[in-house]
């Protein structure tokens, strides 16, 4: 109990909050319609996925001044009241019940990954609680009336994405695949084995990995053992760095692409010469980008000099997702005026993808390839294919 208590007493600690309410007035989360709109967002800023939060914390902020110098929400400004669960569902479960209770949000963006997503899903379902999650996973599916949205694609929509490259350009047909243990591995290792044979690809080795484990050696050899001609990775770092280092490491010359867990600055860090020629997928054409895609890109490198990972823009059309619905609702911000106004609205022209919400799809995009293909050329990713052919 008391482990627990402290690790409540260290989040609040390291939480933080974007923003004074400024000075026309009081703020209001509730369902009233004056003062400042408070949405609240539980992210992976710090830990060992803060190359997935922090990014998202920074497109928050891009928002949050956009929104409120171009005249707010429904002429009201927003507030994104901001807290770090360094994904670690124990401090995302009382940070939902803190941002609901105390700081009465009328919304809720995130956690950044699957499994605190999981956790807090039984809390705003019950609080009718408005929650556009960053995970891939379609944690309202078969609940047409639940509270929890998307604008991250599914998982499935990146499987196919990534298997469509596979067949091809690849132009292979026996795959191994390297995936993490935990739900975000396993249920798309599912994904990947449930619509190999749509492709023409066979799996011939699966190969379970800890995202924190730094030697993959053991896992590369047996996936050359059983003839593999492609190495599919479904991890994040360092495992996925571990992978790639094996394989160049072994001798083994064989084409790798994994899940757009690896697509950011970190896993060409890590993996070093090893990381020349690995493949991953990317919501983003950075070499021609469409309109919506270059105004973020450019804005985004103009207030923070980098170039925002792609995990940034799922929490940025979050954000426009969550104004678009309050809009739709005539400025209403009760949970299910905001649920109702998510479906109603009209399609979204997001930095990711079009959405259009509805009562059977709470992510809004099309299931089926939207993904950009990545490879790592002199150290940087660079586009290769575009996989909505």
């Amino acid at each position: 109990m008391w482990r627990r208590l402290a690790a409540v007493l260290a989040t609040a600690a390291v939480s933080l909050t974007l923003a004074a309410c400024g000075d026309d007035g009081d703020a209001d989360g509730g369902s009233g319609e004056t003062g400042t709109i408070r949405i609240g967002a539980i992210l992976g800023i710090s830990g060992r996925f803060a190359f997935v939060g922090e990014p998202q914390k920074q497109a928050l902020e891009l928002a949050q001044e956009r929104i409120n110098a171009a005249g707010g929400i429904s002429g009201r400004k927003v507030e994104f009241v901001i807290y770090d669960d360094e994904v670690d569902e124990t401090k995302s479960v009382p940070l939902a019940n803190r941002l609901i209770s105390e700081d009465k949000v009328v919304a809720i963006i995130g956690p950044s990954i699957t499994v605190p997503a999981l956790a807090i899903q039984p809390i705003v379902e019950r609080a009718k609680m408005p929650n556009l999650t960053l995970t891939s996973k379609a944690i309202w599916e078969g609940k047409p009336e639940s509270y929890v949205f998307h604008t991250t694609p599914r998982e499935e929509v990146e499987v196919k994405s990534v298997l469509d490259f596979v067949k091809d350009q690849l132009k292979v047909t026996k795959v191994g695949v390297v995936y993490d243990r935990q739900p975000y591995g396993t249920g798309n290792l599912a994904y990947i084995k449930r619509f190999a044979s749509e492709y023409g690809l066979q799996i011939v080795a699966e190969e379970g990995i800890e995202n924190n484990d730094t030697n993959a050696d053991a896992q590369v050899q047996r996936v050359r053992a059983a003839g593999a001609e492609a190495v599919v990775v479904w991890v994040g770092d360092p495992a996925a760095s571990s992978v790639a280092k094996a394989v160049h490491q072994s001798g083994w010359t064989v084409p790798m692409i994994a899940s757009s867990a690896i697509a950011g600055p970190r896993f060409a860090e890590l993996a070093g010469p090893a990381a020349e020629g690995a493949y991953s997928d990317s919501t983003y054409n950075t070499a021609e980008p469409p309109p919506v895609q270059k105004d973020f890109l450019d804005a985004f490198k103009a207030k923070y000099n980098s170039a925002p990972t792609q995990f940034a823009a799922f929490a940025y059309d979050s954000a426009y997702a969550l104004k678009g619905a309050i809009e739709a609702a005539g400025g209403k911000t009760d949970g299910e005026s905001i649920r109702k106004g998510l479906i109603d609205m009209p399609a979204l022209d997001g930095v990711v993808a079009t959405y259009d919400f509805a009562a059977d799809n709470h992510n809004g995009i099309p299931n089926g390839p939207l993904f950009y293909i990545v490879q790592i050329k002199n150290g940087a990713f660079q586009v290769v294919f575009d996989t909505r052919k």
